[in-house]
């Protein structure tokens, strides 16, 4: 990335992180704090994925797992035990860390499409789980008290994606980061050089269950309603794979971008063009992947922008 690109980013940043925190201050819409929220949420999500999949390589189709977990802790911890919101959605953070660690010690021994494969049958498992156990409510759902205010879900949201993205950078810089890169570029030479890969896998994987199920149990208590088909719905996680993919995958502020450009347009097209948005995303995997495979984020850092760099992009990456 060339200077102009970091300094534009850095002023984005800049401006974003002194804005953000004030602006239901200055009595912005309720729907556009909804908005906001909803981005949030899957940007959270998005960078949860992007751990496993953009700097780990191992493309996981079940991330909804976690999101739907989340939820599902936070909603039976306040509704049963009485629990409050924010000590809920701790339960709920360490429990999709936790069932990231169990299914990931077998599932991530698996490599490319058998682990895509493997990680959406998980997805459709809990969801077949929860729909036949008595106290999630089974088939019929589950309802949340209602919170006073949706500023709650604001701060809660901001909050959760800024340490997400903190947190993130640090590990980067560290070890544990250089173990997650050297996996995704050669998983193989990474082991002969030393590096316990199973270990490096299995704790990308818990951090990325950690912060979705973080985004679950905030959305479960937002939403005040959830149910198996809802929150384990694989296009959960389809969405967050384009969010991710279509910002820059393998970046830190990829996910980011791409949650709030795809939700914007989606918003815009489900008001004003309700049939094109059912080909949105659709449309949407087929032109990223053919124009922009390594997302918005690569194309900000050129020094400049052409026709050339797509034409690039489709020679380098055909088959």
């Amino acid at each position: 990335m060339n200077k102009a690109s970091e300094f534009i980013i850095l002023g984005i940043i800049t401006v974003v992180v002194a804005i953000a925190p004030v602006m239901p201050v200055i009595h912005i819409s309720a729907f556009i704090t909804r908005f906001l929220i909803g981005v949030m949420i899957y940007a959270i999500m998005a960078e949860g994925w992007n751990v496993i999949g953009g700097y780990t390589g191992y493309p996981s189709f079940g991330n909804v797992v976690f999101f739907g977990l989340g939820a599902y802790v936070t909603a039976l911890s306040m509704i049963d035990f009485h629990i409050g919101f924010l000590i809920s959605l701790i339960l709920a953070a360490f429990a999709g860390a936790l069932f990231a660690v169990i299914i990931g010690i077998p599932v991530l021994r698996l490599k490319g499409h058998y682990f895509a494969i493997a990680t959406l049958g998980i997805g459709e498992i809990m969801m077949a789980i929860t729909l036949n156990v008595p106290f999630t409510g089974e088939g019929v759902g589950l309802s949340l008290p209602i919170a006073s205010s949706s500023l709650l879900f604001y701060y809660t949201s901001l909050i959760a994606l800024a340490a997400f993205i903190i947190f993130l950078k640090l590990i980067l810089s560290g070890r544990l980061g250089y173990g997650i890169i050297a996996v995704r570029e050669d998983e193989d030479a990474a082991r002969m050089m030393g590096i316990n890969t199973v270990i490096v896998k299995i704790k990308a994987f818990a951090i990325s269950g950690f912060f979705t199920a973080i985004a679950g149990g905030i959305y479960a208590y937002w939403s005040t309603f959830i149910d198996p088909p809802t929150v384990y719905d694989p296009i959960i996680s389809v969405k967050m794979i384009i969010m991710a993919v279509f910002g820059g995958a393998g970046t830190i502020l990829g996910p980011v971008v791409g949650a709030f450009i795809i939700m914007f347009l989606s918003d815009f097209l489900s008001t004003h063009f309700t049939l094109l948005h059912t080909f949105f995303f659709g449309g949407l995997i087929v032109l990223t992947a053919i124009f922009l495979p390594k997302g918005l984020i690569d194309l900000f850092s050129q020094k400049k922008i052409g026709w050339n760099y797509f034409i690039k992009n489709i020679k380098k990456y055909r088959v």
